[in-house]
């Protein structure tokens, strides 16, 4: 919320959580313009992918490491869906972010990751997203790997 008002421009927060109250104060403080729509059916997520400039994923840990991010699916499906994708060095988000993703330097500080994002960000950044997703994550290197399995 706080990187959507640094970076003035528009943001979509789905799904929800015991969070979600504070962070619509947060938004509400810093005349961030996000649009809280909770959970989405799959066809709608789909949808919301199709019409994002970038997917961002920036799980908080706490100090005892829950709450880190397992793998960061929400990153892969934006990239599936040829959206760029933005994320931060907890859990596995580093993985689903990729190379052609950004992974923010200092994802608490708003007006640095925004200056970030804004250097990072162009129109082949989905693309490239997708591209990697398709060579690291689909179903040929599924089928490789398989294949690769099966021979030993």
């Amino acid at each position: 919320v706080r990187l959507v008002a640094a970076a003035q421009i528009e943001g979509l927060m789905v799904g929800g959580g015991p969070e979600t109250e504070r962070w619509k104060r947060v938004a509400d403080e810093t005349g961030a313009r996000v649009t809280f729509v909770g959970a989405l059916h799959r066809d709608e997520l789909a949808l919301a992918y199709r019409e994002a400039d970038v997917a961002v994923l920036l799980p908080e840990t706490a100090e005892d490491g829950s709450g880190a991010e397992g793998l960061g699916l929400v990153l892969l499906e934006a990239a599936a869906q040829g959206v760029p994708v933005v994320g931060c060095d907890v859990g596995g988000v580093r993985e689903a972010v990729g190379p052609s993703g950004c992974l923010l330097d200092t994802p608490d500080d708003a007006e640095a990751s925004a200056a970030q994002l804004h250097g990072w960000w162009s129109p082949k950044a989905g693309l490239e997203a997708r591209a990697w997703l398709a060579r690291v994550h689909g179903t040929v290197r599924l089928v490789d790997r398989m294949v690769e399995a099966v021979r030993k």
